[in-house]
This record gives C-alpha cells, sequence and structure tokens, in this order.
C-alpha cells in the first residue's frame, strides 16, 4: 500500500496507443470521492526516472501496487525478447497474485487487432472475465463500477458482533422532571446534530452529482472532436452524433451556418446543454445548463466566447420548468 494506506492501481497498457484511455483511469480514481479515499492510480509514465530499462522499471513500479488494471486496444506493445512490455505486466499480475481487472477496447474488424494481443487476450480467457467498452465514456463507468465493487467485496472489514446480555426488564418507575427535562434536551440536541448532519450530506451530494455530470460533459467533448464533421456554409437543421454503440451522443440545431445549441447526452440521457450568443453576426458566448436524470436543471455556466468561465449559477432546487431536450 500507499505510505497513507491507500491501495495502488498500476495502469497498463501500450501507452502511445491508448493516452486517452489511461488519462480517463487517472481522472476518475482521483475525482471520485469514495474511489480517492482507497485508491491512487500508478502510470508508469508518471513515476520518477530511473537507471534501469523501462521495462524492469515498470515492473518494479507494478510490484508496489495491490490492484492491476489492464486496457487491450489493438496493438501488442514493444517486445521484450518473445512477449511485450504489457503481457509481461500481466504474467507478474498474476505471479504476484493481484487483483486482475481487464478492460478491452471494442473493434470493427479482427484483422485491426494484432496477433500478439489476441494471444494475450486468449491467455486472458482461461483466467479473467473483462469488460468491453467503446468509448471513454463508458470506460470511466465500468472502471468506477469495478473498482468500487471490489473494495466491497475484497477490503471491506466488517464490525465485529457485540453479543449483549439479556438482562430482566426493568422496575417502572415515575419520570421526575429532572428525566423530563433532560429527556427534552436530548431530543433538542439531537434535532440540531440531525439538521447539521444533514446539510453536509446534502452538499456532498450536490458537489458529487456535478463532479461526476462535468466528468461526463469533459468526456463527451473530447469523443465530439473525433466525430465532428465539416457543416456546410449556411447550414440549417439538426445534427445528430452516435457513439460506438449507436448511442446518440451529442445534437447540434444550426441556423443560417450559425451553432445556436447543442445537446450533451450520456447512456441516451441529456446532461448539459450549451446555449450559444452572437452579437453583430459573431459568437459572443456561450451558456451551459446542467440537468439531472428528471431533466430538472441544477447549474448553469457563462462562458465568454474564448471559453472563459465568466460567471456560475448554482440551483440547488432547480431552475424551472425542466429544460426540454425535444
Amino acid at each position: 500500500m500507499s505510505t497513507d494506506g491507500k491501495l495502488r492501481v498500476f495502469v497498463s497498457s501500450v501507452q502511445h496507443e491508448l493516452v486517452n484511455e489511461r488519462a480517463t483511469v487517472k481522472k476518475t480514481v482521483e475525482s471520485d470521492p469514495f474511489l480517492s479515499l482507497h485508491c491512487v492510480p500508478v502510470l508508469y509514465e508518471d513515476c520518477p526516472a530511473a537507471s534501469v530499462p523501462a521495462f524492469e522499471g515498470a515492473l518494479q513500479c507494478l510490484d508496489g501496487c495491490q490492484i492491476y488494471l489492464l486496457i487491450v486496444y489493438k496493438q501488442y506493445g514493444t517486445r521484450i525478447g518473445d512477449l511485450s512490455i504489457t503481457h509481461l505486466e500481466y504474467r507478474r499480475a498474476k505471479e504476484k497474485n493481484l487483483h486482475i481487472l481487464v478492460f478491452v477496447r471494442k473493434i470493427r474488424r479482427e484483422e485491426d487487432r494484432e496477433e500478439g494481443t489476441w494471444a494475450l487476450l486468449s491467455e486472458l480467457k482461461g483466467w479473467f472475465k473483462y469488460k468491453e467498452f467503446d468509448t471513454v465514456i463508458t470506460l470511466e463507468k465500468e472502471v468506477c463500477s469495478a473498482l468500487v465493487q471490489l473494495l466491497k467485496d475484497k477490503f471491506k472489514t466488517q464490525p465485529p458482533q457485540e453479543q449483549f446480555e439479556q438482562i430482566s426488564p426493568p422496575r417502572k418507575r415515575s419520570l421526575s422532571l429532572r428525566w423530563v427535562l433532560a429527556l427534552c434536551f436530548l431530543v433538542l440536541v439531537g434535532g440540531v446534530l440531525a439538521w447539521v448532519s444533514g446539510r453536509g450530506l446534502l452538499y456532498r451530494w450536490r458537489l458529487y452529482r456535478l463532479q461526476t455530470t462535468q466528468r461526463h460533459v469533459q468526456a463527451i467533448e473530447q469523443e465530439l472532436q473525433r466525430l465532428h464533421p465539416p457543416v456546410p456554409a449556411m447550414y440549417q437543421g439538426v445534427l445528430t452524433y452516435l457513439d460506438g454503440s449507436k448511442k446518440k451522443l451529442a445534437e447540434d440545431r444550426w441556423n443560417d451556418g450559425r451553432l445556436e445549441w447543442r445537446t450533451l447526452y450520456s447512456d441516451g440521457q441529456a446532461v448539459a446543454r450549451d446555449v450559444f450568443r452572437y452579437e453583430d453576426g459573431r459568437l459572443s458566448g456561450k451558456d451551459r445548463f446542467y440537468s439531472d436524470d428528471t431533466k430538472l436543471i441544477f447549474l448553469v455556466d457563462e462562458f465568454a466566447s474564448d471559453g472563459v468561465l465568466i460567471t456560475k449559477w448554482d440551483c440547488p432546487e432547480g431552475l424551472g420548468p425542466n429544460l426540454d431536450y425535444s
């Protein structure tokens, strides 16, 4: 474990092929309120420089971890003898009896994946069940779900069951005024503590909901950079973007060649809408509305034309009426 008692999660993959995926795993572990309390991501590129070859340094880094998280796509990676560095890392993790989690990015054609990669997957199938994903958005959700479940199943300690002796019922006694006042005082103190605790829990829940939604929006925008097609001049209508599993990723409304609004979706659920502002025919900024699963707006961000955040409005009770995404 790390010096602060957290479990170290080693992220293994072909580095140059899966840069975004590795960064997504790191961000997921560090930003999730629950995972960040119990885990710390370990990426070899973040480790200090060493005087040993890269593959030896990676294995040494792996030896200090408790969880091995493998991401596989098309490329097999740099070979050290007959096996790639990633393949050697997997075998070391298995030898060390680390907890192993595997995520495989889907491909369109079998021939897109290298022969060595197929050999690694074939070896994995005999020991571990892996999860497939098609976008970094899906990967973020799968990684979060798998790590949370692992922590609950493998590392959660149950408090010892206390043994209570059976005692005979006490004699009935009349309550004096002093006991009545003491009881009222305890009720009052309990009510105050419950109110303070409730406000704290509500604040943490709102913060968690906001952070989760913003991470989804950032991941969606990252995917849109790959999918964004050129828009004809003076285009008027709606453009819809789909992810690898044919789910709606975003929807744009264009009018005379100007983007009026964009709705962002996660698993088919609208999570945010950007409304663009124009002055004298030029983009002057945009407003972003975040909504929950009931389409109720709980936060509004105002951006300048260069993307700088100007103001932020918190709407804990919702901004009515509900935003219509149809």
